[in-house]
């Protein structure tokens, strides 16, 4: 009988932690919204300068996430620096949710968090980067996520 009632009480905290697990998961919630991207057709007399980029990280979901790394992929001809926001490095932060509810559905109405990062022109013919790769985290598990720069068809 003990061994019953013991069953019984492991068996529904895993359905109990699975229906919360489902129930509150998040799935893709970043979006990039906005970006600003050094020229890709350069004269020769900017290489070797240092140019600042930017974008717009909105978190789509209606709960807040923990965000734990932000990389840039698919460039070429620029080294880039590290991503910050306001002085920070975009690693370990709470993402707030961005999302707002109305009659309608929902919108971001512009929110999200500015990024900042520079890059050093190495080539006179450059490529911006095309996706941003995001690490984040919810409710202990690690998750990662390709999101497409705006302006960028790849």
């Amino acid at each position: 009988m003990k061994r019953f009632v013991l069953l019984l009480a492991i068996t529904c905290l895993l359905v109990g932690s699975g229906y919360l697990y489902i129930g509150y998961r998040v799935t893709d919630p970043f979006s990039i919204d906005f970006s600003a991207m050094t020229s890709e057709n350069l004269p020769t007399a900017m290489i070797g300068s240092k140019q600042s980029n930017s974008f717009r990280l909105v978190n789509t979901s209606n709960k807040s996430i923990e965000l734990l790394d932000i990389k840039l992929d698919g460039y070429d001809g620029i080294k880039i620096f590290p991503i910050t926001t306001t002085g920070r490095t975009a690693k370990n932060l709470i993402v707030p949710s961005h999302r707002i509810e109305n009659t309608n559905g929902w919108s971001t109405n512009s929110q999200g968090i500015n990024f900042d990062y520079e890059v050093v022109i190495n080539n006179s013919r450059i490529k911006n980067p095309k996706m941003a790769i995001i690490i984040y985290q919810y409710m202990g598990i690690k998750r990662q996520q390709s999101v497409q720069m705006p302006g960028i068809q790849g």
